[in-house]
């Protein structure tokens, strides 16, 4: 092919250059009132991941359109209530818009209790506190059980993470558990018996985008951030078909 041709065929991609490089994914992580080692760990475990680009944002930058660019925003460890309060109102309706046109959400722990329903917050899940009042559970290493067949338990670092249960919003679907508590833990006035069996780890879609949250931490957990990376490549894909229902194995089989 003469040169001319050949400048004009890639231009109207008739051929693939053997140069052409795929677009990063961009992925930044709410900075505001993060704890550190939440923060840390999600920095480190996506900084080292293949085709990703990682960056903090605040919620001031949220606010005055720093997501346009963006294929995953992620509300690490540290204060659900704080994180709502650093968007704010206009922050928390571009986060929604965003999502909703294809963005994805990851929320670990303290945005596992931002990204629910409730005043205040960024309702991208159909879920709400199960116990509320109690939220200060305790600090432990916790088993989980995937909810996949065969799937055997193992161990995630645990940190006063939301309890879940379905919410009743009529325009959104419910969510999928993902991976389920094995053990207790309830220190304090906590009631005892509550934990085992509550959702642990869940996904749903929120209009073109998808969302998974994590109660316990997968990035401060040794051997468990391939958890968070494959969560994060999930939530960038958009829109997915209503049908087959959302699993572990979509999720996260291609983890290791």
């Amino acid at each position: 092919m003469r040169p001319a041709l050949a400048s004009l065929a890639l231009a109207c991609g008739l051929v693939t250059s053997p140069w052409a490089q795929p677009a990063p994914l961009r992925v930044a992580i709410l900075a505001d009132d993060a704890m550190p080692e939440s923060l840390q760990g999600c920095l480190a475990v996506l900084g080292s991941a293949e085709g990703v680009e990682v960056c903090e944002i605040s919620g001031a930058a949220i606010r005055e359109g720093g997501l346009r660019e963006i294929d995953v925003l992620i509300l690490p460890g540290g204060s659900g209530s704080a994180q709502c309060q650093a968007l704010g109102k206009f922050g928390r309706g571009n986060v929604l818009t965003r999502v909703a046109g294809g963005m994805g959400a990851i929320g670990i722990c303290a945005g596992g209790y931002a990204m629910i329903q409730g005043a205040g917050k960024v309702p991208l899940v159909n879920a709400s506190l199960l116990d509320g009042e109690h939220w200060a559970r305790g600090v432990a290493m916790l088993r989980v059980r995937p909810a996949a067949e065969g799937a055997a338990p193992f161990e995630m670092q645990y940190w006063n993470g939301p309890l879940w249960s379905p919410a009743s919003t009529e325009d959104l679907p419910p969510f999928t558990t993902l991976a389920t508590f094995v053990d207790d833990i309830h220190e304090g006035d906590a009631p005892e018996g509550l934990v085992p069996g509550t959702p642990a780890i869940v996904a749903a879609p929120y209009r073109h985008g998808r969302v998974v949250l994590f109660s316990p931490h997968p990035e401060m957990t040794p051997g468990c951030g391939h958890l968070l990376e494959s969560a994060v490549r999930w939530a960038s894909r958009g829109r997915r078909a209503a049908e087959p229902p959302i699993t572990w194995d979509e999720v996260f089989g291609n983890s290791e």
